[in-house]
């Protein structure tokens, strides 16, 4: 119990600086040692960011403590937020109803207004009376439907408006001499997209590409190898859409600097049980096989939807965590490239007893040429 006080306190005051993250990692080690702690869960619902992982958490608080107030306050009111209100399109009436007798109000207001500008008006110009009807009409015209847009501006609108405001329209046909040059823009879009590619484009290109290779299913956890590039570093480092190449904030250049050849992965880990689990990528059973060569992936730097430096934090139920690396390579050119192989570990839960069985991905590279990268891959 000490032990666990002590990582709840790290954790408060983690979370207190800032680093959520390191907060969430704490907390997730106090309750798979001690998954009765309501404490720890409550304090988890506070920090984990998916509706649904918020809901677990709070239904095990509940679960442990059935009269807390907050848990349950908390709870409520998410699941309340998923169900439409009937009483939304009363309200609606209800303000139109309101508007409309604001309308009405104004309007007689400012038709007092208008008579006694019209007998002032009158008063100091009858001569010009009979020049003056038709603007003066249009004025008043358009300042009656101003003042129902506005009606906090009617007395300062009304002096403004002139019968030249009538000419804007003559402005419109100016911009049809410039369309004509719109025809001279798509000219330069085809030279971005490299050419798909076949076996006999892989020397010019210098690297291949493919999504959505396969996937693997065991106990209600997915593997999916989801993208595999092969390339120059140099050709790949000029695609905007890699962004982990060449984002500067990342620590990657010591892993490819002595390199010519990089691979990237980018690989997906789905949950559906109704447990926490866990895969740790820094196990030696965490390989990329590339023609028939292991690269363990625990000596590299990788990435992933966690924000975390190793994908060791906890996969909640029904989600999913994307993640990926980048590997250096000596080994072999592009266009050697034959085969590869993605090997992770059994899936733990709480208790550290396996899951699931390992997972293995196998594809054979034939004539793969440059895919785009999915939507849900760009940073």
């Amino acid at each position: 119990m000490s032990n666990s006080s002590e990582l709840i306190e790290k954790a408060i005051t983690e979370a207190k600086s800032g680093n959520r993250t390191g907060a969430k990692k704490l907390l997730a080690q106090v309750v798979r040692k001690e998954p009765s702690n309501a404490q720890a869960w409550y304090l988890l619902s506070r920090l984990v960011e998916e509706k649904e992982q918020i809901i677990y958490c709070l239904k095990k608080v509940l679960e442990i403590m059935p009269d807390n107030s907050q848990a349950k306050a908390r709870l409520k009111k998410l699941q309340s937020e998923s169900t439409p209100k009937p009483s939304i399109p009363i309200q609606t009436i209800k303000k139109g109803g309101a508007n409309k007798r604001i309308v009405i109000v104004l309007t007689v207001i400012l038709g007092f207004c208008i008579i006694l500008l019209g007998v002032c008006y009158g008063i100091n110009a009858l001569g010009l009376l009979t020049r003056l009807t038709p603007t003066e009409n249009l004025s008043q015209s358009l300042t009656l439907t101003e003042s129902i847009i506005i009606p906090a501006v009617i007395f300062t609108d009304t002096p403004e408006i002139k019968p030249t405001n009538i000419i804007i329209p003559t402005d419109t046909p100016f911009p049809t001499s410039t369309l004509p040059m719109q025809t001279e823009e798509p000219s330069a879009v085809p030279t971005e997209i490299p050419p798909a590619g076949s076996g006999e484009n892989l020397d010019a290109v210098k690297f291949i590409a493919k999504n959505y290779i396969g996937s693997v299913e065991s106990n209600g956890v997915i593997v999916e190898l989801s993208r595999v590039i092969i390339g120059d570093k140099e050709t790949l480092a000029k695609k905007k859409d890699i962004a982990y190449l060449t984002d500067p904030d990342y620590e990657i250049s010591e892993v490819l600097k002595n390199s010519t050849i990089v691979v990237e992965i980018i690989f997906k880990i789905t949950n559906n049980t109704d447990k926490i689990l866990n895969l740790s990528l820094s196990s030696n059973d965490a390989v990329f096989i590339l023609n028939g060569v292991q690269i363990p992936l625990q000596e590299y730097t990788h990435y992933s939807n966690l924000q975390d430096s190793y994908i060791d934090g906890n996969i909640f139920p029904n989600s999913s965590v994307n993640g990926g690396f980048w590997l250096p390579t000596s080994l072999l050119s592009v266009n050697e490239a034959k085969s590869v192989v993605l090997g992770l570990p059994p899936a733990y839960d709480e208790d550290y007893h396996d899951v699931t069985d390992s997972f293995s991905i196998s594809a054979d590279i034939v004539d793969w040429g440059w895919e785009d990268i999915p939507q849900e891959f760009k940073q």
